[in-house]
């Protein structure tokens, strides 16, 4: 049996919706660590979804050095958004989460490049992360 879920959609907008340089004297690349944090949200009378992506780099004494919060809107195709309410409200399947919250990473990915270009942050290429680890489930919207 196959499994598969085929959701038709369009990425609509990329918005960087904060971006901060905190601090940038004497770091080492090789010391700063980096987290990374996924919100979503719909908007169930345009058909929407909204994926941010919040990165933040600390120093090793854990000082917040960087951060930058993008905001990825993405609109599903009506008969398919349809197809995701039940009697609960809402459930978009983790695995269409996990594949919006990919293009939105790397969309992040190259909005910190261009932002840092010229800063010792350029140096530090945010690495490949698996957002499939970070999404545990379905998630659940009620419907106003």
């Amino acid at each position: 049996m196959d499994n598969k879920l085929t959701v038709k959609f369009q990425l609509l907008e990329i918005e960087t919706a904060e971006f901060a340089i905190i601090d940038s004297v004497g770091i080492n690349p090789k010391k700063i660590k980096f987290t990374t944090g996924l919100q979503f949200g719909i908007s169930d009378a345009n058909s929407e979804i909204m994926c941010n992506v919040i990165i933040e780099f600390f120093s090793d004494e854990q000082k917040l050095l960087l951060k930058l919060r993008t905001e990825n809107k993405f609109k599903v195709m009506p008969e398919d958004w349809e197809a995701f309410k039940n009697d609960d409200g809402l459930t978009i399947p983790k695995g269409f989460l996990a594949h919006i919250a990919m293009i939105s990473v790397g969309s992040s990915r190259g909005i910190l490049h261009c932002k840092t270009e010229n800063t010792p942050f350029n140096l530090f290429v945010l690495p490949l992360i698996d957002v499939t680890s970070m999404i545990a489930e379905d998630e659940n919207f009620q419907l106003d």
